[in-house]
């Protein structure tokens, strides 16, 4: 899958599922979204500016290895995702050879859709509870189309960064009582 998104910061979570059930979008998942990143110690992986990631949403466990494929004014990449059965024994099996957990989190994730855009609010948890509750819209396709559901949501095009998990929490640590 050819993975596009964009984060929108400091939302308010409520404005933001009303505005998408009055546009006819489908809740499609809500709970607890865990895990992290692996690497291996010499960070190889995070060196390739790539992501190595195994968690669980709710039940399901999911493996997912991130490509970087620029596109400009958005996070780009190719994504391969593939469920697994047990995280343990997945996590065992990367220690094996070398690779650990280089990062954690836990999230409350609501997501919807609607034509084709799959919005995500995300509200950490754990150890990164300096971020405030935020919105991903992602596509699998049309760069376009973020963009015009952003603003349908009520957000300019300046409002839609291309930032990925990293960027996040560095800005965050970097500037602990911004508002963007």
């Amino acid at each position: 899958m050819h993975e596009i998104e964009v984060k929108i910061l400091e939302i308010n979570k409520d404005e933001v599922i009303s505005k998408l059930e009055s546009l006819g979008a489908k809740k499609i998942f809500e709970g607890i979204v865990a895990g992290g990143a692996l690497d291996f110690p010499d960070k190889r992986i995070v060196k390739k500016d790539e992501l190595l990631r195994l968690r669980r949403e709710n039940s399901v466990i999911k493996l997912v290895y991130k490509e970087k494929s620029p596109i400009e004014g958005v996070s780009s990449c190719n994504e391969f995702e593939v469920e697994v059965s047990d995280f343990d024994k997945t996590l065992k099996i990367f220690n094996l050879i070398g690779v650990d957990f280089i990062a954690k989190n836990s999230k409350l994730r609501t997501s919807y859709t609607l034509d084709g855009v799959r919005f995500e609010i995300d509200e950490i948890q754990g150890d990164d509870p300096y971020i405030p509750t935020f919105l991903e819209l992602e596509v699998d396709g049309d760069v376009d189309k973020i963009f015009v559901y952003a603003e349908k949501l009520g957000f300019k095009k300046e409002d839609c960064l291309d930032w990925h998990g990293w960027k996040l929490k560095e800005h965050y640590l970097a500037n602990p009582h911004s508002k963007k």
